[in-house]
């Protein structure tokens, strides 16, 4: 009887104990995440078995974070050792993910022209998760310490960066009032398909590609133009002037040129070695040396052809000092076909005029102070051709 008794008491200990168990293995262990989101906090409980703090005081040395960078080791992916901790911390992450936000980019529209050439749109900051985010939740279980820095902000540029980036560096302009309406047309034609033209950093400029062939068909007239050391008519007569003042902005904005071509003869618009004559066969080529962008605004203005560059100013300031060598002989030009036997002579039928040798410098400038001078190039200029006839000996009277 006593020893049925007692197998009946330890019996029922050991049924008290099973539940006991059973009930203390599932209790619900609670666990506070505090965030602080903006200006708010948000606070998130997590749920734990005794199994669980069990298996982290075990396991881990009692921390959170020691199981997190355990798992890490195996798994090599911080979500899913931060899951591994709690799944609770699911929802935490999908709350976080849903204030994600992508950056809406700035950006600079360059229309050049007179007024305003530019259009400044400012951007939307970005809001991502921080790349630490999973450690820095592992990491609060332990200390109880708010979440702070849960995101990165990616910042747009702003206004004041796109200004200075589209600084002008420079206005060149040459006149042409004396001109006729066909060649201020030709030079108004050419200075829109120039104006708007960006040129990124280590990018070329070529002058011929931008403004296009001078021909009827994209709206140029017949005007004055050089030809082998003569004025004759042609087609986009005038655009000469435009490539001439562009390269005058680039050069004296300290920018290299890929290659240039001088006229047959020298031109009144702007001083000796300093022009740039463009044809179907000779093209204006300029580099963009610079680490930014260069933009190019070209328009007419009161019977002158203005040329702004914009980009980031530098310290320095750039001019060209033109320098007369020496004049050039008088070409002379033979016409009039042997059409009759007898003996012929010359007649002058328009005189022509001496060419002239020059060069030029390019000044390198800080504040008053010449920081460098150097040699930018040497040129020959022809003069307008006398023309010589052949005539007929005792017919001279008749010219």
């Amino acid at each position: 009887m006593k020893k049925g008794i007692i197998m009946f008491s330890v019996f029922a200990a050991a049924i008290v104990l099973a539940i006991f168990a059973v009930t203390f293995v599932g209790m619900d262990f609670q666990k506070e995440i505090r965030l602080e989101v903006g200006e708010t906090e948000e606070i998130y409980v997590l749920h734990f078995t005794l199994r669980d703090m069990l298996d982290v005081r075990l396991k881990h040395n009692g921390k959170f974070f020691d199981k997190f960078d355990d798992d890490l080791r195996r798994c090599a992916d911080a979500r899913d050792a931060l899951f591994g901790i709690n799944e609770g911390f699911a929802d935490i992450i999908e709350r976080l993910e849903d204030m994600e936000r992508e950056e809406n980019s700035s950006a600079i529209e360059f229309v050049g022209g007179k007024e305003e050439p530019f259009i400044y749109k400012e951007g939307q900051s970005g809001v991502k998760l921080s790349s630490d985010i999973y450690l820095k939740l592992a990491a609060a279980l332990d200390s109880g310490e708010n979440v702070k820095d849960a995101f990165d902000l990616t910042s747009p540029m702003s206004i004041d960066d796109m200004k200075r980036l589209t600084q002008k560096r420079i206005s060149f302009s040459t006149n042409y009032a004396a001109s006729s309406d066909a060649r201020k047309s030709n030079i108004a034609i050419a200075a829109g398909k120039l104006n708007g033209k960006e040129v990124a950093k280590g990018e070329k400029l070529s002058f011929n590609e931008t403004v296009g062939a001078r021909s009827e068909e994209n709206g140029y007239r017949k005007a004055k133009t050089m030809l082998f050391g003569k004025y004759v008519e042609d087609f986009g007569g005038g655009v000469c002037q435009v490539s001439t003042t562009l390269y005058n902005a680039w050069v004296r904005s300290g920018f290299d040129v890929g290659y240039y071509k001088a006229h047959s003869m020298a031109v009144g618009y702007v001083e000796l070695s300093t022009d740039a004559m463009v044809s179907e066969y000779n093209d204006l080529i300029l580099v963009n040396n610079s680490e930014n962008t260069v933009y190019v605004s070209a328009f007419c203005d009161n019977d002158r052809i203005v040329i702004e560059l914009y980009g980031i100013k530098e310290e320095y300031e750039y001019d060209i000092e033109s320098e007369y060598i020496g004049s050039v002989p008088v070409e002379e030009e033979i016409i009039g076909d042997i059409e009759e036997d007898g003996e012929y002579t010359l007649v002058v039928e328009k005189e022509g005029s001496e060419g002239v040798e020059s060069q030029s410098y390019i000044i390198k400038k800080k504040g008053d102070t010449v920081v460098e001078k150097k040699l930018l190039r040497k040129d020959k200029y022809g003069g307008e051709r006398r023309i010589l006839k052949r005539v007929l000996k005792g017919k001279e009277d008749v010219l």
